[in-house]
C-alpha cells in the first residue's frame, strides 16, 4: 500500500521535492542515537509512529541525492529539519508519508494523509465552519461526510504548511475550504504572523492506497510579508471526494 502511495505521490509532484512513504510497524526502523534521545521513554505507539517518519523523511532525502541525516524534535513536538532542508510528515494508521525539499526551492511543505472513507458525523461541527457547513449542505447527500474529510484533511495540510513559518497554533475556525474536483483553496479567517486575513494558499489532492492525500507548498520566492499563494501544477491527477481525529497533527509528527 505504501508503494501504490509513493508512486502516485511522485507521479504528481515536481522533481525537486523527495517523497517517501512506510509502514508504521513493531519493527522500528533505524534510528539516529540524537534521535533515539526523544523517544526514549515514550510508549510503543509513539516509538513506531516516530521511526516510521523519520523513515519516510530520510527515504525522501534519498530520492533527492540527499544524505541521510538526524531529523529531531522540538519541544512543539514539530520536526527540526536538518540545515538547508524543509520537510512535512504524516501518518495515518499504518501508513506514513513524508516530503522533503531544499530550502531554495521551497519555503514550506506541507501534507497529510486520511483514510478516504466518510468523516465521523459528530466531528463536522467541530471541524467545519458554518459557512463550509452549508456548503456541504448543497451537496448531494451521500457526498457530504466524505467531503467533510476532505475539508479536514485540506485543513490539517495548510496548518502543517504555515506552522514552520508562523509558529503559530489555531483551531479549525481559522480557516476555510473550498473544494475543487482535485485541488483546494485555503483562506485565513483571522491573521497569523506572516499571514492576514484573507489571504489563500492552495493546495491538492491525490488518491492511492484508500488514502486521500493534500499537499501543498509554498514557493521560496513568493514566501513573503505580504500576500502568500500558490497555484501548483502538481498533482493533476482523477479522484474521487473522498475516524480518528488528532488535532493539527502537524506538531505531533
Amino acid at each position: 500500500m505504501s508503494g501504490d502511495i509513493k508512486a502516485a505521490l511522485i507521479a504528481g509532484l515536481p522533481q525537486d521535492i523527495g517523497v517517501g512513504a512506510t509502514r508504521v510497524s513493531s519493527q522500528n526502523k533505524a534510528l539516529f542515537q540524537q534521535e533515539m534521545a526523544f523517544i526514549k521513554n515514550a510508549v510503543p505507539s509513539r516509538q513506531q509512529e516516530f521511526s516510521a517518519g523519520r523513515a519516510a523523511a530520510r527515504g525522501a532525502m534519498k530520492q533527492l541525492g540527499l544524505s541521510p541525516k538526524p531529523i529531531l524534535a522540538g519541544a512543539d513536538r514539530a520536526p527540526v529539519w536538518p540545515d538547508g532542508v524543509i520537510g512535512s510528515i504524516s501518518h495515518h494508521d499504518k501508513t506514513c508519508v513524508a516530503v522533503v525539499s531544499a530550502d531554495n526551492k521551497w519555503r514550506a511543505l506541507g501534507i497529510d494523509i486520511e483514510p478516504d472513507a466518510p468523516l465521523d458525523p459528530d466531528l463536522v461541527c467541530e471541524v467545519c465552519t458554518t459557512e463550509e457547513q452549508n456548503w456541504l449542505a448543497q451537496q448531494p447527500e451521500g457526498q457530504r461526510l466524505h467531503l467533510a474529510r476532505m475539508i479536514f484533511c485540506a485543513k490539517e495540510c495548510t496548518y502543517k504548511c504555515q506552522y514552520p513559518l508562523s509558529q503559530t497554533l489555531f483551531g479549525f475556525d481559522a480557516i476555510e475550504i473550498s473544494l475543487s474536483t482535485n485541488s483546494f483553496v485555503a483562506t485565513f479567517l483571522q491573521p497569523v504572523p506572516l499571514f492576514e486575513t484573507g489571504q489563500t494558499l492552495n493546495g491538492e489532492f491525490t488518491f492511492a492506497g484508500q488514502h486521500m492525500i493534500a499537499f501543498m507548498a509554498i514557493p521560496s520566492q513568493k514566501a513573503k510579508t505580504q500576500a502568500i499563494s500558490t497555484e501548483p501544477p502538481y498533482l493533476r491527477q482523477e479522484g474521487r471526494a473522498s475516524q480518528t481525529h488528532e488535532s493539527w497533527k502537524a506538531i505531533q509528527q
